[in-house]
């Protein structure tokens, strides 16, 4: 069978930490697959297994802010892979300073009782998704949809659709002038640090479909352990060291 590849179509960035291309095992810059140099600065991280661990304290990637990073008034998604036990914090953000529901740009936050939900702002008035709970310490993907053209968000879990919720604020999503950042807010401004593993990171200026967001989950999951249709073996990220992969 071929490959499965993941989506690329108006993909705005993609860190793939299984990938020495995106990021080779040392050092602290976390190189965009994209394409469009969106290149992240790694801060009190830690790397195993394709994946990097936030300590929930002071750990972060700091992605300076781009025109690209701004959905404005189209359709925007987000996806991250993550494995937390962890109640609080923040997965990804891009925030203005001042810690209003107005100042939200878009975010996935932790809610807790393993559970996520996402943020979004129109700059004046903010809308979130329901929080959905996950199984902790496990692998999950999340993908938020925020589909300009239907007027919903569309949360998927592991490549289902698992909610849907009408867009009720007007207009696009703000224009943050700030940085981008994943595992804190807006730098450390409040402290909210996520504290577990992250991996694979995509935004995307379009809705994906159904069709994608599982494409693109059938495309990740065996580097996270996740064994299906008969597969026996699974040699997905060589060790860094020693000689048993």
């Amino acid at each position: 069978k071929p490959n499965i590849t993941n989506t690329t179509n108006n993909l705005v960035l993609h860190f793939n930490p299984g990938m020495t291309e995106s990021y080779p095992g040392t050092g602290t810059n976390l190189i965009d697959l994209s394409g469009n140099g969106l290149n992240g600065t790694m801060s009190n991280l830690s790397y195993s297994n394709s994946a990097f661990t936030f300590n929930g304290s002071n750990s972060q990637v700091n992605i300076s802010d781009n025109t690209a990073l701004e959905p404005g008034t189209g359709s925007w998604t987000i996806e991250v892979w993550f494995n937390t036990a962890d109640e609080n914090g923040t997965v990804l953000g891009k925030y203005n300073n001042g810690g209003n529901s107005a100042n939200i740009s878009y975010a996935l936050r932790l809610t807790g009782s393993n559970s996520i939900r996402a943020d979004f702002s129109n700059g004046t008035t903010a809308q979130v998704t329901d929080n959905f709970t996950f199984n902790a310490n496990t692998w999950v993907q999340m993908v938020y949809v925020w589909d300009k053209t239907n007027n919903n968000i569309y949360t998927y879990s592991n490549g289902a659709l698992k909610q849907t919720k009408a867009i009720s604020i007007s207009g696009g999503i703000l224009n943050a002038s700030t940085n981008l950042y994943l595992g804190s807010y807006n730098g450390g401004e409040y402290s909210q640090y996520f504290n577990g593993k992250m991996g694979i990171v995509r935004l995307y200026k379009k809705a994906l479909s159904a069709t994608e967001v599982l494409k693109n989950y059938d495309a990740s999951k065996a580097n996270y352990g996740i064994i299906q249709n008969g597969l026996v073996m699974n040699l997905a990220t060589a060790p860094s060291s020693g000689s048993t992969w």
